[in-house]
């Protein structure tokens, strides 16, 4: 009989939504699953699953390097962990960019990882594809993040690559999946026959399933050449106007109101919103200057057709699924 040892496998990140679809799947590869976490995490999705906690400050190298002094030297890394909003524009940078830097740094120089650093990153890395030839967004384009949150993670995939660990990027577009209420708002104005546009009903739009994430970061990692990146959806198009008639489809109703909202307006209500939560730590969607500038973007539309060629990735999960 074989004796073969487990693959080892740490992640960040593994508690939020995007974490527990990684765990999943690193369990049904049939990984030893170590997951780095801090002692105020709130581990209630992954609960029921098979894993061995590490418990690790990541307010810098010297405490990520402490944290990790006893760990096994890992197969795998997937470094997951990251924040999509901050009060303050400095802490995406503090959280997505210094710990990507930091926890390289450990692994490289005490050699505790054998094969790939994975990084799940974000389109808004690159940014809003052209607003004049609406080409597709693709992994080759210029870069030209238009908040802190995509600037931050564009800066996290630097520190990554210049790491010297083998590595693989994941650019997701926009996630939807159960764990999430980022549509929550949409889904409630649809139940009222309603469709309000915040851009144009033809702005250009990709989307997919956090499942999906999970199971094209495992392809990847078992058949894609070393060091790439890779931009993910699920390879459908679509726009606005469509997001509401899919969404109103699978609710079975009948879009009775459909207007836009002037882009003064959202830009007035983003300001509004931006000063609440700075001075009163009110939270909201649309919370900022950038926030506005990101949703009226005529042109997020994503092409999976890179990471679809090279290892056969095809998305399990619909559109319509954003609705429970």
């Amino acid at each position: 009989m074989s004796s073969t040892r487990p693959k080892k496998i740490l992640i960040t990140g593994a508690t939020g939504f995007i974490g527990k679809y990684i765990v999943e799947q690193a369990i049904q590869q049939h990984f030893e699953v170590f997951i780095a976490l801090r002692k105020t995490s709130n581990t209630q999705r992954i609960n029921h699953l098979n894993y061995t906690e590490i418990y690790v400050d990541f307010n810098s190298e010297e405490t990520i390097n402490q944290a990790l002094s006893d760990a096994p030297v890992f197969d795998t890394v997937i470094h997951n962990a990251g924040v999509t909003s901050c009060f303050f524009n400095e802490d995406y940078y503090r959280f997505n960019t210094e710990i990507t830097k930091n926890l390289c740094a450990v692994l490289k120089t005490n050699q505790l990882l054998t094969g790939r650093f994975i990084y799940t990153s974000s389109l808004a890395a690159l940014g809003p594809g052209s607003a004049v030839s609406l080409e597709d967004i693709v992994e080759n384009m210029p870069e030209n993040p238009i908040t802190n949150y995509g600037k931050s993670k564009l800066l996290a995939e630097k520190e990554v690559i210049n790491s010297g660990l083998s590595y693989l990027i994941i650019r997701p577009t926009a996630v939807f999946g159960q764990g999430t209420n980022d549509y929550k708002d949409l889904v409630s104005i649809v139940k009222k026959r309603m469709a309000i546009y915040t851009a144009s009903p033809k702005q250009l739009l990709s989307f997919v399933h956090a499942d999906d994430i999970s199971t094209a970061i495992f392809l990847a990692n078992k058949h894609s050449k070393e060091n790439q990146i890779y931009n993910l959806s699920d390879g459908n198009e679509y726009t606005l106007a469509s997001v509401y008639e899919i969404v109103a489809l699978a609710l079975k109703k009948e879009l009775k109101l459909k207007f836009r909202i002037p882009k003064g307006i959202v830009y007035s209500v983003a300001y509004i919103n931006q000063f609440l939560e700075k001075n009163f730590k009110i939270k909201n969607a649309l919370n900022s200057i950038e926030k506005a500038k990101e949703i009226t973007s005529i042109n997020w539309r994503c092409s999976a057709s890179k990471i679809k060629q090279e290892i056969g990735f095809k998305a399990k999960h619909t559109l319509e699924e954003i609705i429970h």
